[in-house]
């Protein structure tokens, strides 16, 4: 018997697939699959793991060994491992789907801003970047390019700690708090532009409190949210629809309160 039937062999005695050997591993499943078809061999270091997770010395692997079933306190041994590695696995995929959010919210972040620099009238400097990328960070630290609460937004450094404040609690895991302080800051831009001009030395900025209210609500809904999902509260679910119905109406009644007065 070759070492590849022989990793086929103890890989199905364990009830393991192929995708679930290769995790265990580090490695890709097409690997296992040229291991076990005799394409290509393991390395020493795979080996060895090899024969830790499938729980069976590493003689037995590469020369058969005597055919001895493995003891209790090994079986043992290898249940726990692979619990060991399994835990492993997760904290990595948890480690990398917090960074890849993180990235997405800082992403959403920029692409606001690019869009405020076309709908600033500055389209074309995008087109320049490739000559000279000064062009765009030209139009974006003069704030005057800009519409207002925008201009506000970033003059007072504002849009930098609301990005740092949404994208920082996703490295931790906190996405849901992430996504709906993300939303919320551009809903409420946009609708300060929209509902709350500021004409020159107007002194009630309409625009950055429909902006600032809301945004203030989304942070406490966002805490809230996080709260419920901890309680195992899922999307979709009765008590996530109560969320949403008084995130939305909160939302909405503090725009309306933060309105200019009509005439």
């Amino acid at each position: 018997m070759s070492l590849g039937e022989r990793i086929k062999e103890r890989r199905t005695g364990a009830g393991m697939s192929q995708e679930k050997l290769a995790e265990l591993l580090g490695v890709s499943r097409q690997a296992v699959t040229k291991w076990e078809a005799g394409q290509s061999a393991p390395s020493s270091d795979n080996l060895f793991r090899l024969a830790e997770v499938l729980g069976c010395p590493v003689s037995e692997l590469l020369d058969g060994g005597p055919e001895v079933g493995a003891t209790p306190a090994e079986e043992l041994y290898r249940k726990l491992r692979i619990e060991e590695l399994e835990a492993d696995l997760a904290k990595q995929k948890r480690r990398w789907r917090n960074l890849r959010n993180a990235g997405l919210v800082l992403l959403a972040y920029l692409v606001f801003l690019l869009a405020e620099v076309v709908l600033s009238g500055h389209g074309w400097t995008l087109l320049l970047i490739w000559i000279e990328p000064r062009d765009l960070w030209g139009v974006i630290a003069d704030w005057r390019n800009f519409t207002y609460p925008f201009t506000w937004l970033l003059s007072q450094g504002l849009f930098i700690y609301c990005m740092i404040l949404s994208a920082a609690p996703a490295l931790f895991g906190k996405w849901r708090f992430s996504a709906v302080t993300t939303t919320a800051f551009m809903a409420g831009a946009l609708l300060g532009e929209w509902l709350g001009p500021n004409p020159g030395g107007h002194p009630n900025h309409y625009g950055a409190f429909i902006w600032l209210c809301p945004f203030l609500w989304s942070v406490v809904m966002g805490i809230v949210l996080e709260v419920l999902a901890k309680k195992g509260v899922k999307l979709k679910s009765k008590r996530f629809l109560i969320w949403l119905g008084v995130f939305l109406a909160g939302y909405a009644g503090l725009v309306i309160l933060c309105l200019p007065p009509r005439g």
